[in-house]
């Protein structure tokens, strides 16, 4: 079997299937953006589908220990991916998804965009029906 992450890095991925956010299970967000973001990149000339699909795969990737590792789950997974020596076009992408980092590439200002598309559609997270016709209205 080929992979593309080392073990750690998988077993992380596993732990995010237990974490949500805004009650929104955050392994399924990731492999939400993974499309998203991917499909985006096919749009654009210049950028890598392929760095797109696992950026957006990775993108969360903090949030697997950030209950046990102090400061916010961007930097933490851009310092998990760093240790692991993960491409460094895909840490460039991810780490800029809540801008703690500067963009350094198309793939990095696509993944911010993926990562509001899933975040962000109907159903996505829970909220009331009340609060989610006044967020229509103001789009």
């Amino acid at each position: 079997m080929v992979t593309f992450f080392p073990e750690p890095i998988l077993k992380l991925l596993g732990r995010l299937r237990f974490r949500t956010s805004y009650g929104q299970n955050v392994l399924r967000h990731s492999i939400e953006v993974a499309f998203i973001g991917e499909a985006l990149a096919q749009e654009i000339k210049g950028a890598d589908p392929e760095i797109m699909k696992k950026a957006g795969l990775l993108h969360d990737i903090g949030k697997a220990v950030s209950h046990e590792i102090e400061g916010g789950h961007a930097v933490i997974g851009k310092d998990i991916l760093e240790k692991f020596s993960i491409d460094k076009r895909i840490i460039d992408a991810m780490k800029s998804h809540h801008e703690d980092f500067p963009y350094e590439s198309n793939e990095a200002r696509l993944l911010q965009a993926a990562d509001a598309i899933s975040a962000s559609r109907p159903g996505a997270r829970r909220e009331a029906m009340d609060k989610y016709i006044k967020r229509l209205k103001e789009l």
